[in-house]
């Protein structure tokens, strides 16, 4: 395990986002982050590099409020336990399960192009903007790789995705050097939203057809597809009263393992 050794610095950063006229919401659980290689490094400045992942979290989590109070309260029942005592990562909301999938396709996408791969901070921003409180896991899917795109600014050649909780960082910063990085992302997640559909609407005999069916489990992973189409195949299978030859042993949605999962049931 590795620490970074960091301070609290919610006054000081607070100042700054004054002195900007920016909102700052979060920033009593904004920390400085210490560096080696800087010549402050002895002394704590303004010029110290800032974090914030507990407010990060804080408004991830506001991002699904509504989803993620639903599960909480279900676990509660299933349990029999108080709601206050239900721990946070025992909760996943479709959104969750939705990154942890696109992450994946995304590991595979860019195997062979690791330098132009999509940070998981920009998903996991752009998901959670785009995300309306759907349950459904496959619609979530869908509402996201559609409109994830949306919420990057863009003035002139300039690209600006804002870190939520503060606004003076912009996770697009590397793509105003490189814009093949924003290329890259654009390709990448008009594939991902080409794949979920084809998936869902059974193009290609995708149900019936194991080669097919192998070339989006490649796309995916093994684990990943399985927890996103199992429900979809298992309907398939219903209807037409024939096998899909999917992997025995398909995982329920509900299973999604750390770090993100979801709570649909289709």
């Amino acid at each position: 395990m590795d620490f970074l050794p960091a301070l609290p610095d919610g006054n000081s950063f607070g100042l700054i986002l004054e002195s900007r006229n920016l909102r700052a919401d979060n920033k009593e659980t904004t920390l400085a982050i210490t560096d080696k290689t800087s010549e402050f490094y002895d002394q704590l400045t303004l010029n110290w590099e800032v974090s914030n992942p507990l407010g990060y979290f804080e408004w991830f989590k506001g991002r699904m409020k509504e989803r993620y109070n639903i599960r909480k309260n279900a676990i509660a029942e299933s349990y029999k336990i108080d709601i206050e005592d239900v721990p946070d990562y025992k909760i996943k909301t479709s959104l969750q399960k939705a990154i942890q999938i696109l992450k994946r396709h995304r590991d595979i996408y860019f195997k062979d192009n690791l330098e132009k791969r999509v940070s998981s901070v920009i998903i996991s921003t752009l998901a959670a903007h785009a995300y309306n409180g759907n349950s459904s896991l496959t619609e979530t899917l869908l509402e996201l790789t559609k409109n994830m795109k949306t919420y990057i600014i863009k003035t002139g050649n300039e690209y600006q995705i804002t870190n939520p909780v503060n606004p003076v960082e912009n996770f697009a910063d590397k793509w105003n050097n490189n814009d093949d990085l924003a290329i890259a992302f654009r390709n990448w997640i008009k594939l991902a939203h080409q794949d979920i559909i084809d998936i869902i609407n059974g193009e290609d005999n995708i149900f019936e057809n194991i080669e097919i069916k192998d070339k989006y489990i490649e796309k995916f992973g093994k684990k990943s597809f399985n927890n996103a189409f199992g429900k979809s195949l298992k309907k398939y299978e219903e209807k037409f009263g024939k096998k899909s030859g999917i992997i025995a042993g398909t995982t329920a949605i509900s299973r999604v393992s750390k770090p993100y999962g979801g709570d649909c049931h289709n």
